[in-house]
């Protein structure tokens, strides 16, 4: 019985053959004045050390000639309790200290927690070729340490 147990614990903490749920919704709004989108998603890996994973942004800006200036924020959310806890409680006292350190060690690589919110300038130089300048600042719940700010500079070409 103990060894079903280490079994099924360790096959938990296996990636192999896991089945999985995703879910998302998006919808966006735009007049070629002004626009107004967003997307939220949820992805579930059953049986598995995977968080549960939740995330949604929001944009929105407004044409003006050749410019476009828009904001966004963005949040995601893979902080949940740790899983498996209770199967580890199940085992052998002996086995209990490393079993802990494995089960937390692992599904603590994957936690995360953040915040980004981002203002962006676009300027369409001809039909097919744009430059963009972003500036972002994210703010990570889980480790204040990763916050950061992040100015980024593109040219997008279409041929």
């Amino acid at each position: 019985m103990r060894a079903a147990g280490l079994g099924e614990l360790a096959g938990n903490l296996e990636f192999l053959e896991d089945s999985a749920n995703f879910t998302g919704f998006g919808i966006e709004y735009d007049t070629f004045d002004w626009f107004i989108g967003g997307e939220w998603t949820k992805t579930e890996v059953e049986d598995s050390y995977n968080p549960t994973t939740t995330s949604y942004y929001v944009s929105a800006g407004f044409r003006s000639g050749k410019w476009t200036p828009a904001l966004t924020y963005e949040s995601q959310d893979a902080n949940n309790p740790f899983k498996f806890l209770d199967k580890v409680a199940a085992l052998p006292a002996a086995f209990q200290p490393t079993a802990t350190a494995v089960v937390v060690g692992l599904q603590q690589t994957f936690v995360d927690e953040y915040d980004v919110v981002s203002l962006s300038l676009r300027y369409d130089l001809d039909t097919n070729v744009a430059l963009k300048a972003d500036v972002s600042k994210s703010s990570n719940d889980v480790n204040s340490a990763e916050d950061a700010n992040l100015l980024r500079f593109a040219v997008n070409y279409v041929f």
